[in-house]
Order: C-alpha cells, then structure tokens, then sequence
C-alpha cells in the first residue's frame, strides 16, 4: 500500500465517502492506482471498482469546454463571439457585451447556485429561466463559479455544431480517445454506477440518474453536469490534456484553455479549468502553480500538472447518502499532496 492509498482508505474509514476510485500518474505510467469502499450502501451494498461509472458532475463542464475548443481550432466560432449571437435575450444592455470566453472563464456576471429547477423543467424552459436571470456583476469585472453560464455555452456549442452534447461528446471525445463518457446511462448499467443523494423529492436514493437538480429538469443533459464515466475515461482525458498519448487540442488550444484568463480578478481560472490558487486550492501544497483541473460536487476531481507530467484523478460518491459531508474538501488537498510526492518514486506496483 503506498501514501496515496492510505489517504483514500483513511478518508473511506472517516466517512469522508463511501467509496472511491483512483488513479496517479506520471507520463502515462500509474504510481497509485486502485478502488476502496462501496459504491452503493443503500439500497444494497456494492463495492467501488476501478470499472464503477461515476456522476461526474461538474467534470462535464471540462469536457464540454473542450469540444467548444474544438469548434474553435476548425474557425466555427471565437471565444469573442456574443452570446447574444445565439440568445436574443444577451443581445441588449450590459448582457450584450457577455462573451464565449466570460462564459468559460465564469466571469459572464450571472450568478451560480441557482435551483431553477423549482420554477422551470424541460430544457428550453431551463434555459429561458437562465437567460432571465439579473446579472450579478458587470461582465468581465468578477470570477462567480455559475453551472448557469455552462448550461447556456452547452446549448451554443449545439447550435454551432448542429448536433446534441451526446453526439459531440461521443464524437469529438470518444471517437478520439476511446473513451466511453456518457449522458443518462441506460437502465441496465446501473449496477455499475456509483449511488449518490437520498433525495425524497425524486423517490429516494438517486442511483444510475444524474444527480444534479438543474440537470435532471433538462433531461439529464447539460453544459454543467450529466457526465457518468469510469477511473480510465477521466485519466485518459487528463493526460490528453496534458498533450501525451493521443491529442484532443492543439498546442495552442490547449495552452489557450489553461493560461490565466482572470488576472486582477480573484479567483484564477482558465477556460473551462481551475488553475491553482495560492490558497485553499484543492490540488494541495506541493502541485506545482501550472497545475490545472476541476472538481464535481458528487465528489469527483481531475487535476493536472504539466511541469511534473502528473494526472490525478479521485472519483468518490461523497453525497452519498447525503451532502451533508464535507470532509472531502481537505482530504482532496491531502490525496493530491500524496500523489505529489508519489510522483517522483516510481510505478505502481499494482
């Protein structure tokens, strides 16, 4: 059992999740691998897995901002274009100036956290209650983490690809790396996938459903959320990103996705990406400051260090039974932490 192990088992043992699945490389080559815990404990208890699928959550908005990147490289949009090109609604005052780029870099100025799932269901629905939401700040002026933004540049990547986010994903994502993230699983996977929230409104305990609010009022479709995928779907996507094994960006694009786009504003974002903040960052104390990456709210995380060559995924149902649980916050800084110093003592044994 190595460092990286024994934080996970640690955290599984303190509550922190039920389960988790994980794996640290470096160049390609694992030194920390593997699954502890369950997956589900309730209804039934199933054990966690390397092949367990996970809600991903909010691991979908760098998936989504990665095919948006690709439209990108081929000169179907710009990351300037007004959102008012596609949404009438951004087409006067303040809203007029809100960009491709405010969107990804979450400083378009609408808010986050909103539950517009109890006032709107259907996904043109949702996303009219998006575009009638007050802008919090000017545009360009603050970084506000919002899944609202994301959920507006998922349905744009659509109208610019003339094509729904299952079809690009499985196209511009899968078709490339051989990789299997998907939208609303079918029924028949569900003894694979990770339980997440009792949540009494939707029956019970959601299993096999995107967990989400906002999303499953779309229909489990988002810019924001809905992605299930397993341990090797995320590692592979890290390490495209980190331009080894086979390539979804352009250098260019890539290095345009996770350079600052916030200076002066805060909170240090990339495109679609959380880059390391000098305090309270989730990557922990010894990535290094070109580490990019992001986190779900189910308790899933992705991070990158381009100087080390390290890829870090942790996938963990932490609202499992229920959010209430916050210990995941600091054992991700703890897991990155010991991946961090892994990094430098060789393969996995396992």
């Amino acid at each position: 059992m190595d460092d990286v192990d024994r934080v996970v088992e640690a955290a599984v043992a303190d509550g922190a999740f039920p389960g988790a699945a994980w794996q640290a490389e470096v160049r390609g080559a694992p030194v920390s691998r593997g699954a502890r815990g369950f997956a589900v404990v309730a209804p039934e208890r199933i054990r966690a897995t390397t092949r367990t699928l996970w809600d991903l959550a909010s691991l979908t908005k760098v998936v989504v901002a990665t095919v948006c990147m690709r439209l990108v490289e081929r000169g179907l949009v710009r990351l300037d274009d007004p959102v008012g090109r596609w949404f009438p609604a951004f087409s006067q005052g303040p809203r007029s100036t809100v960009v491709l780029r405010q969107l990804l870099a979450h400083t378009s100025g609408l808010p986050g956290l909103v539950p517009l799932y109890h006032q709107a269901r259907g996904r043109e629905a949702m996303l009219e209650a998006v575009c009638a939401l007050p802008l919090r700040h000017p545009p360009g002026a603050q970084v506000e983490y919002t899944s609202q933004g994301f959920m507006l540049l998922g349905a744009i990547v659509e109208r610019v690809a003339d094509a729904g986010l299952e079809t690009l994903v499985a196209r511009e994502i899968n078709a490339v790396l051989g990789t299997g993230f998907r939208f609303t699983p079918p029924a028949e996977e569900r003894r694979r996938i990770a339980a997440t929230e009792d949540q009494p409104a939707r029956g019970g305990i959601v299993w096999g459903e995107v967990h989400d609010e906002n999303c499953h009022a779309m229909g489990g479709v988002g810019g924001h959320a809905g992605l299930f995928g397993e341990l090797g779907d995320v590692v592979a996507f890290g390490r495209a990103m980190l331009g080894e094994g086979t390539p979804l960006l352009s250098p260019a694009a890539r290095d345009c996705m996770t350079r600052c786009h916030t200076e002066g504003l805060g909170l240090r974002r990339g495109l679609g990406w959380q880059l390391k903040d000098p305090e309270g960052s989730p990557a922990g104390d010894l990535m290094s400051e070109a580490t990019f990456g992001h986190t779900g709210f189910t308790g899933t995380s992705l991070f990158c260090d381009p100087v080390r060559g390290v890829v870090a995924v942790l996938l963990t149902n932490r609202v499992h039974p229920t959010r209430a649980n916050e210990r995941i916050f600091r054992v991700r800084a703890l897991f990155h932490n010991a991946v961090a110093a892994q990094a430098g003592a060789g393969p996995a044994s396992r």
